[in-house]
């Protein structure tokens, strides 16, 4: 019999000779009586403990009730909620029936339904383009634990859905969500949920089961950027144009993982800064970056001498995103006393003439 469902069966009244009663039996008192065993046969294989009061919720020992239908027979009903084994005593007048008490009856969890479900190992912090799993035990609607197979209900009512939480900022982002990958773990009443998550940032997590939310304590799923910078996504920026002599290039670079995910907490990583003059040949650097401790990098380098250069800014070796730049024109820059030549200049000098000096 099945958990929740009613179990209707007859009594047939019979006297000591064994003849059938088929007259109401005045003062006749029917005891029906399920008393629990175990249910070793509807065990957690993710060790899902039981519920803890489920004795008090259903009772261990759950009494049926028998209705004399007045020509001998009495019509008995039994509902037990909890799957396991019980066995059955039925006692007319306090004697029990011919083999009272009856076989184990074997109680059978009900259909899935989701509030019931337990999750196990939802992860609340993820990196970046890693998979994970969680587990869902599969349960009934009185909670007992399903053990048969589920890939029948896998589908589109089933769903593990993580979607992004956008900034305020991002007003004009749409929506991501991805949803995981339901599989029903060796058919013995347990979901497994996998999923990978590229974008760095908070997701809400909504699962449902047949339409029905599964209860979890999760409240927000971190995705954390993978702990390595690479060339082919970091980026720069603070090159112009065009520079005069005495200017300086300030060069501030974004280290980004293989996702574009900003790497807010990179740190040490070798990014390098190299002007070549195209017309000299001249090579300037390689200039190591500054660590900003916020995931940027900077770096600054004055221009002397005037030329076309080439800026390249590299990761290990490797331009990052927009590097190389050719064409970068330094001209020549305002007047500086400091650095200027006195080139021609008479000594001494007559009083009342004119002198030219050049400079």
């Amino acid at each position: 019999m099945e958990a929740g469902i009613t179990y209707f069966f007859t009594i047939q009244m019979r006297d000591i000779y064994n003849s059938k009663q088929i007259m109401k039996q005045p003062d006749t008192t029917i005891e029906i009586l399920a008393s629990y065993l175990d249910h070793d046969d509807w065990p957690s294989p993710i060790s899902i403990p039981d519920l803890n009061d489920w004795q008090s919720i259903y009772g261990s020992n759950i009494q049926g009730i028998a209705l004399d239908q007045g020509d001998g027979t009495y019509e008995a009903q039994l509902t037990i909620y909890k799957a396991g084994s019980f066995t059955l005593n039925v006692r007319v007048n306090s004697l029990d029936l011919e083999d009272s008490p009856f076989t184990p009856i074997e109680v059978s969890p009900t259909n899935l339904y989701a509030p019931s479900c337990i999750t196990l190992g939802i992860p609340d912090t993820m990196i970046a383009g890693t998979e994970y799993s969680l587990k869902i035990q599969g349960r009934d609607f009185y909670s007992n634990n399903l053990v048969d197979v589920l890939a029948a209900a896998v589908g589109t009512d089933h769903i593990a859905l993580y979607t992004y939480r956008k900034m305020e900022s991002d007003t004009e982002m749409p929506v991501v969500s991805v949803e995981g990958v339901f599989t029903d773990d060796t058919d013995d009443g347990v979901y497994i949920v996998t999923v990978t998550l590229t974008k760095a940032g908070e997701y809400d997590l909504a699962i449902r089961l047949l339409g029905l939310d599964v209860p979890f304590d999760v409240e927000t799923v971190t995705v954390e950027p993978k702990p390595l910078s690479v060339p082919q996504t970091s980026n720069f920026t603070g090159v112009n144009e065009f520079y005069y002599t005495g200017d300086l290039i300030e060069i501030t670079v974004d280290a980004r993982d293989e996702f574009t995910n900003f790497r807010y907490d990179s740190a040490a990583d070798d990014f390098e800064l190299t002007l070549t003059g195209q017309t000299s040949g001249t090579v300037y650097g390689p200039f190591s970056f500054t660590d900003n401790t916020d995931g940027t990098y900077s770096v600054s380098f004055m221009f002397e001498i005037v030329e076309a250069y080439t800026v390249s800014v590299t990761l290990g070796g490797t331009d990052v995103v927009g590097s190389p730049i050719p064409n970068v024109d330094v001209f020549h820059g305002h007047v500086q006393a400091y650095y200027s030549d006195l080139v021609s200049s008479e000594t001494p000098i007559t009083a009342g003439l004119t002198y030219v000096w050049q400079i």
